[in-house]
């Protein structure tokens, strides 16, 4: 699953930077849906694997045209992709139900959209959970079990472990929105319906490396690598490698690179989806081609 291997390069890594390298106070713009997204992710999280998913958008593309965008099918939905192929008559709702979702970790998920609380309700009591009131909503909670669920009609949380500790209904105080380095790689991203974040964890002169697709004015879909680096020496290190990967018979052939001056600069490449494996959106995040070389040193 996509999400337990961004993990794995997320967690356990070291060199993580202190939060004194990147502002995480509360003055983050929000503009685009992956940056109010990230407004909803507490700072304490930088360091984990980060999913943002526009679940509407995706739904979409994935029923036009299935070959290039099934892969994306589920995608920020834990309920889908790891536990139940039915959520509305296990947990309540549905597919349909989400707009936008941000999961933290492998399952900790704050999804939003138009849900049914009574529908809500009557899973989780089902299921044994009992309920609680919260600012702006309900928590769930059962004896004996670590996941611990907030919803209202616009918004469901599902908490699993520590990873998703901070993530609630409203907007914390400090968040990855106000985080400089999460900014610089939203900012090189740009409007995406999707993106992965793989942790603030620097690795190999990386201090954060996320992917994320968009779309052109005609419908075409292109992936986007984006690296915030450590230093302009560590920034050439990985134009370099990135370069390899774009010369004839490597699946970016004719990709340009390039890199953005400052202290900690902003290495990028962008490439043309197709549904050739490899090159659908969300690939990387299943065979870690970029995020391995980068990270890891895989050639």
């Amino acid at each position: 699953m996509a999400l337990i291997t961004c993990g794995a390069l997320a967690v356990g890594a070291v060199g993580c930077f202190s939060s004194g390298d990147g502002d995480s106070g509360d003055g983050g713009a929000k503009g685009t849906g992956l940056e109010e997204a990230l407004a909803a992710a507490p700072v304490s999280a930088a360091d984990e694997a980060i999913l943002y998913v526009d679940v509407s958008t995706t739904r979409d593309l994935a029923a036009k045209d299935k070959k290039q965008f099934s892969g994306l099918w589920g995608y920020g939905i834990p309920e889908l992709s790891g536990h139940a192929a039915d959520p509305l008559k296990e947990w309540g709702f549905d597919e349909k139900d989400v707009e936008t979702s941000i999961v933290v970790g492998n399952y900790n998920a704050r999804m939003t959209g138009e849900f049914d609380t009574d529908a809500l309700t009557k899973a989780f009591e089902e299921k044994g959970y009992g309920a609680s009131d919260v600012d702006g909503g309900t928590r769930f909670m059962k004896p004996g079990d670590d996941s611990t669920f907030q919803v209202s009609n616009s918004i469901r949380v599902g908490i699993h472990d520590k990873d998703g500790t901070g993530l609630g209904l409203g907007e914390p105080e400090k968040s990855l929105a106000g985080d400089r380095v999460y900014a610089a790689v939203a900012d090189c991203l740009g409007d995406v319906y999707y993106a992965s974040f793989y942790g603030k964890v620097e690795r190999k002169g990386i201090i954060l490396l996320a992917i994320g697709a968009r779309l052109a004015a005609d419908g075409t879909s292109t992936e986007t690598i984006c690296t915030v680096n450590s230093s302009e020496k560590a920034a050439q290190s990985t134009a370099i490698k990135l370069r390899g990967k774009t010369k004839d018979g490597e699946p970016y052939v004719g990709s340009k690179v390039t890199i953005r001056d400052g202290k900690t600069p902003t290495v990028s490449m962008t490439w043309k989806n197709s549904s050739e494996g490899r090159r659908r959106p969300g690939d990387n995040n299943k065979t870690l081609d970029l995020p391995g070389l980068l990270l890891l040193g895989r050639g």
